[in-house]
């Protein structure tokens, strides 16, 4: 079988609260991290993990390249 994951990167905005009326962005730099992932829930679900706030809301999903991959910490 194929593998069909490919690098995804997800950009996100952090926020002080899980409805997203309190804007953290000042406080947390990075923006954006590259996983790979077969489909935009997984890249999702990996960039939760990934990044240190929980409150964080996602504005969009694009083409990575491989080399960006870091499934360890944010990009920046």
């Amino acid at each position: 079988m194929e593998d069909t994951r490919k690098p995804m990167l997800v950009y996100y905005l952090h926020y002080y609260d899980a409805e997203h009326t309190q804007k953290a962005w000042n406080e947390f730099q990075n923006h954006v991290t590259c996983v790979m992932a077969a489909s935009n829930g997984e890249a999702i679900v990996k960039t939760k993990a990934i990044v240190s706030n929980p409150n964080i809301k996602i504005m969009g999903i694009a083409n990575g390249k491989l080399e960006w991959v870091n499934e360890l910490e944010p990009l920046g």
